[in-house]
């Protein structure tokens, strides 16, 4: 907090200094989060307990990775593109985004061109069939990709070192210490770039190959310097000397219970509509099912079976429960604003 001193006077044998504080707009919530009162409130989602974090972001990553329906494959990404911009702003989501479309429109380019299967035959490509079912599919295989993208980028501002230490230090410390670098690495070692390429640029050094070689080799010896500072210090503060303890304890409290209790249901639901129901989805020969096999029970020249698959209305709650339990964020900071507006 910046504070600005307004006047000193020598009272007593001391000086006394006047200072003016800005005047904060955060207010406590009685279960001890803090919140801000005005419009850009900070996120409240990031503030429960680790567990309850961890489970959210783990829930929306598996079940990405298990579908390639496309209906479920479209509220991943219209959900975890909000929410990364809400978390991490337009520019760094963008910046992130943007190196992943090549990837995007090379998959769903190349997948028709390999891969001739479906009914509704849009061109000829060298003699072969350039299908929809095909691009539908190459599309979605994409998509996944870019989702998977999206939500680590949230996983980055959800889940810290320290909590991602908190949570599996006891469990697995070796694992969730290598862990916990890793993923810290990409980020650290990208500031680091910039703030030398910067501060080449005002030393006014000229754009090229061999400016970029100087850059390379200040990194890696800035990456060096840094892993034996981290060493020395792992080794001074008696790193595996003894029973791990944690930098910060989190206790669970009566939000963060029912938002794993919340959360455990909904990734029910969700895994029932993905793994179940989204079964009677079919890329080829024609796409469809997203709410039911798309041919009847019956048998041509045989006995009638009856229709057993299950009603449409499960199908809709299977995608409600699934973009609820990736709203959840959102529910919260709604009902956080609707009561301290």
């Amino acid at each position: 907090m910046k504070v600005t001193t307004l006047a000193c006077v020598i009272k007593g044998g001391g000086t006394v200094c006047f200072t003016k504080a800005p005047r904060t707009n955060h207010v406590i919530h009685k279960d001890g989060r803090k919140m801000n009162a005005n419009k850009n409130f900070s996120q409240i989602f990031p503030h429960y307990h680790p567990a309850a974090v961890f489970l959210y972001i783990a829930a929306a990553v598996a079940c990405t990775m298990l579908t390639l329906q496309p209906l479920y494959v479209a509220i991943s990404f219209v959900i975890g593109s909000f929410y990364s911009i809400y978390l991490n702003g337009w520019k760094k989501y963008w910046f992130g985004l943007r190196w992943l479309l090549m990837m995007f429109f090379i998959i769903a380019a190349v997948t028709p061109i390999t891969n001739h299967r479906g009914r509704t035959v849009l061109f000829y490509l060298f003699g072969e069939k350039f299908t929809g079912e095909a691009l539908l599919y190459g599309v979605c295989t994409g998509g996944m990709f870019v989702c998977m993208f999206v939500w680590f980028q949230c996983y980055q501002r959800l889940i810290t070192a320290d909590k991602f230490m908190y949570l599996f230090g006891r469990i697995a410390p070796t694992l969730a210490m290598v862990v916990s670098m890793i993923l810290r690495l990409v980020p650290v070692t990208g500031r680091k770039l910039h703030e030398t390429a910067d501060a080449r640029k005002a030393l006014g050094a000229d754009a090229g190959v061999k400016n970029g070689a100087k850059i390379s080799g200040i990194l890696m010896s800035r990456c060096m310097e840094d892993s034996i500072d981290t060493a020395d210090s792992m080794r001074a503060r008696g790193y595996g000397s003894g029973k791990r303890t944690v930098f910060k304890a989190y206790k669970i409290k009566p939000a963060d219970a029912a938002s794993i209790l919340l959360l455990s249901v909904l990734l029910i639901l969700s895994l029932f509509g993905i793994l179940i129901l989204g079964k009677t989805f079919t890329f080829f020969p024609t796409a469809g099912g997203f709410f039911g096999a798309q041919t009847g029970g019956q048998m041509p020249g045989l006995l009638n079976i009856p229709d057993l698959s299950p009603p449409a209305y499960l199908y809709a709650a299977g995608y409600a429960a699934y973009a609820a339990m990736l709203l959840y964020p959102f529910i919260l900071e709604l009902r956080y604003l609707l009561r301290w507006r």
